[in-house]
Protein backbone atom coordinates (compact mmCIF):
# COMPACT_ATOMS: atom_id res chain seq x y z
CA UNK A 1 0.00 0.00 0.00
CA UNK A 2 2.76 2.27 1.33
CA UNK A 3 4.92 2.08 -2.31
CA UNK A 4 0.99 2.77 -4.47
CA UNK A 5 0.58 5.86 -2.39
CA UNK A 6 4.61 6.72 -2.33
CA UNK A 7 4.15 6.30 -6.28
CA UNK A 8 1.94 9.23 -6.44
CA UNK A 9 3.39 11.57 -4.41
CA UNK A 10 5.52 14.56 -5.25
CA UNK A 11 7.44 14.11 -2.05
CA UNK A 12 8.04 12.98 1.50
CA UNK A 13 9.06 13.89 4.77
CA UNK A 14 10.15 11.96 7.99
CA UNK A 15 10.98 12.45 11.56
CA UNK A 16 14.43 10.85 10.85
CA UNK A 17 17.09 9.88 8.06
CA UNK A 18 16.55 6.20 9.49
CA UNK A 19 12.67 6.29 7.91
CA UNK A 20 13.40 8.20 5.30
CA UNK A 21 15.26 5.02 3.65
CA UNK A 22 13.05 2.78 4.88
CA UNK A 23 10.62 4.85 2.71
CA UNK A 24 12.70 4.88 -0.37
CA UNK A 25 13.88 1.40 0.23
CA UNK A 26 9.73 0.71 -0.39
CA UNK A 27 9.40 3.30 -2.91
CA UNK A 28 12.86 4.07 -4.50
CA UNK A 29 11.38 7.00 -6.60
CA UNK A 30 10.14 8.80 -3.91
CA UNK A 31 12.21 12.37 -2.72
CA UNK A 32 12.05 11.93 1.21
CA UNK A 33 13.41 14.81 3.46
CA UNK A 34 14.14 14.68 6.73
CA UNK A 35 12.02 17.34 9.07
CA UNK A 36 13.25 16.45 12.56
CA UNK A 37 10.52 17.05 15.53
CA UNK A 38 10.31 20.43 16.50
CA UNK A 39 11.77 21.46 20.17
CA UNK A 40 9.60 23.92 22.49
CA UNK A 41 12.90 26.24 22.78
CA UNK A 42 10.98 28.23 25.17
CA UNK A 43 10.60 25.28 27.44
CA UNK A 44 14.02 23.52 26.60
CA UNK A 45 16.99 25.47 26.71
CA UNK A 46 20.76 24.96 27.81
CA UNK A 47 22.07 26.12 30.81
CA UNK A 48 23.93 28.78 31.68
CA UNK A 49 27.31 28.85 30.59
CA UNK A 50 29.25 26.81 33.60
CA UNK A 51 26.50 25.49 34.90
CA UNK A 52 26.89 21.74 35.91
CA UNK A 53 24.80 18.57 34.36
CA UNK A 54 23.10 16.06 36.04
CA UNK A 55 24.10 12.62 33.81
CA UNK A 56 23.07 11.69 30.48
CA UNK A 57 18.60 11.90 29.02
CA UNK A 58 17.48 9.54 26.97
CA UNK A 59 14.26 10.16 26.00
CA UNK A 60 12.27 8.17 23.38
CA UNK A 61 10.60 5.36 22.57
CA UNK A 62 12.21 2.20 24.09
CA UNK A 63 12.59 0.37 20.35
CA UNK A 64 15.69 -1.37 18.33
CA UNK A 65 16.21 1.38 15.76
CA UNK A 66 16.39 3.74 18.83
CA UNK A 67 19.52 2.36 20.06
CA UNK A 68 19.71 2.67 23.83
CA UNK A 69 21.48 -0.87 23.87
CA UNK A 70 24.21 1.18 22.48
CA UNK A 71 24.17 3.97 25.09
CA UNK A 72 23.90 1.50 28.00
CA UNK A 73 27.11 -0.52 26.40
CA UNK A 74 29.08 2.99 26.38
CA UNK A 75 27.64 3.88 30.34
CA UNK A 76 29.84 0.94 31.00
CA UNK A 77 32.72 2.62 29.57
CA UNK A 78 31.96 5.68 31.84
CA UNK A 79 32.67 5.00 35.03
CA UNK A 80 30.56 7.42 37.96
CA UNK A 81 28.11 8.41 34.87
CA UNK A 82 24.54 8.02 35.23
CA UNK A 83 21.65 7.73 33.39
CA UNK A 84 18.00 8.89 32.95
CA UNK A 85 15.69 7.21 30.60
CA UNK A 86 12.24 8.40 29.82
CA UNK A 87 9.93 6.06 27.35
CA UNK A 88 8.71 3.09 26.93
CA UNK A 89 8.44 0.41 24.28
CA UNK A 90 8.80 -3.50 23.56
CA UNK A 91 12.51 -3.39 23.96
CA UNK A 92 11.92 -2.35 27.64
CA UNK A 93 12.50 -5.49 29.80
CA UNK A 94 15.89 -6.60 27.73
CA UNK A 95 17.39 -3.29 28.06
CA UNK A 96 16.85 -3.38 31.67
CA UNK A 97 18.31 -7.01 31.82
CA UNK A 98 20.97 -5.35 29.52
CA UNK A 99 21.66 -2.69 32.05
CA UNK A 100 21.99 -5.58 34.86
CA UNK A 101 24.06 -7.84 32.56
CA UNK A 102 26.79 -4.62 32.05
CA UNK A 103 26.80 -3.81 35.83
CA UNK A 104 25.45 -0.03 35.26
CA UNK A 105 21.91 -0.85 36.80
CA UNK A 106 22.35 1.09 39.99
CA UNK A 107 23.15 4.17 37.49
CA UNK A 108 20.71 4.20 35.07
CA UNK A 109 16.93 5.67 36.45
CA UNK A 110 13.96 4.45 33.84
CA UNK A 111 11.24 6.79 34.75
CA UNK A 112 9.10 5.04 32.13
CA UNK A 113 6.63 7.23 30.06
CA UNK A 114 5.63 10.41 31.29
CA UNK A 115 2.70 13.10 30.24
CA UNK A 116 3.59 16.17 28.25
CA UNK A 117 3.18 18.60 31.49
Amino acid sequence: LFARVAARADAASAVSSWLCARATAMAPALRCEVAPMPVDAERFTPPADGAGRAGILFVGRLTAQKALDVLLRALAELPGETLTVVGDGPEGRSLRALADALGVAPRVRWLGALPPH
